[in-house]
Formats: structure tokens, sequence, C-alpha cells
């Protein structure tokens, strides 16, 4: 998958010059979603698709693709550690976030620039630093204490893109612990 997907996100993140063990790193922590396949692994097989995660579907009265995965996107993607760095768009966070429990701990990275104090993504430096955070957290083995990490991101590093193209003003990251209730 991760070397099929063409989005500015992964050209950015540049898999094909991966060193092998930052390839290693990708396939044990790295979790694709995918509103066609749900959960990837970067080396899981795929076809060419185009499906939004936000498209309209009609399947066994499930009415949106949110409706049709349910919990199986979490549920495959949570592990024992509970922590999910957050890559993903909103939309694709959905598939998440409504099945978070209060011993996950899910940090999402926002990447945008303040201006007149309110945070502003522009969704193609916001995709290229995707991109780029994923590359940085691979070359460098970036693991929690205990040597996990689930990253999951959109089909879809900051301090390199403010250097090279002065993108944002000020990096933006938001920690979040996030609460729900049962259903």
């Amino acid at each position: 998958a991760i070397l099929a997907y063409t989005g500015l996100q992964y050209t950015t993140m540049a898999p094909h010059v991966f060193s092998k063990d930052a390839l290693d790193y990708i396939q044990k922590h790295l979790r694709i979603i995918s509103g066609f396949y749900g959960t990837l692994a970067p080396f899981d097989g795929i076809v060419p698709y185009r499906l939004e995660m936000k498209a309209a579907l009609d399947i066994n009265e499930n009415n949106s693709l949110y409706d049709f995965w349910g919990k199986m996107i979490y549920d495959e993607i949570i592990e024992d550690d509970h922590l999910i760095i957050n890559l993903a768009s909103k939309k694709y966070a959905q598939t998440i976030t409504p099945y978070l429990h209060d011993e996950d701990q899910m940090i999402t990275l926002i990447f945008g620039e303040e201006i007149d104090g309110k945070i502003k993504q522009k969704g193609t430096f916001a995709k290229m630093a995707r991109g780029e955070m994923v590359r940085y957290l691979a070359e460098n083995n970036i693991q929690n204490k205990e040597g996990r990490s689930v990253l999951f991101f959109k089909i879809n590093l900051l301090s390199k893109l403010m250097r090279k193209r002065q993108v944002f003003r000020r990096p933006c990251f938001k920690k979040q612990k996030m609460k729900t209730t049962q259903m």
C-alpha cells in the first residue's frame, strides 16, 4: 500500500528511499485508514481505487462508510499500550474517536499556522507535514518507553518544512485524551 499510493503525503514521505530499518519501523507501527480496505499495514497489497471516507453508501442498511466500518478500524489499530499518534485528517480520525475508552490516549498532531489567535491548516502543507513526520519517526526509530506506538495516517519534518519553505510561523501541536461514553 505504501508504495502504491501517490498522494502528496506519500510522495513527501518518500518511502522508496527508506532504509530497511525505516521500512521495518513503518510496517510495525504505521496503520493506514482506507474507506475501501479499512485498516492497512504499509506492505498490504491493494488494487487502485478512488473512495473517500465521506462517500455515501447504501449497503445492508449502512448509510456511510463510518456505519459500514463501525468499530472494526478502532479494534485493528488499538494496542495494549492504548496509545495512538494521530496524523489523520478529521474525517478519517472519526473512524477511531467514537470508540476510544478512558485508558486510550490519542495524540493528535495538527500542522498549521496561528493566524489571529486561531490555528489555520492549509491542506497541501498539512499533507506534506504528515508525510515528513512519518519519515522522521521512521528514520529516527521514535518509540514510546515500552518500545511500542501505533500511528495512523489518512491515505493520504515540520522543522524541515519550516526551514525550507517557511510554511508555518509557529508549529501547532494538540495533545488530547479522548473520553467517550459507551454506547
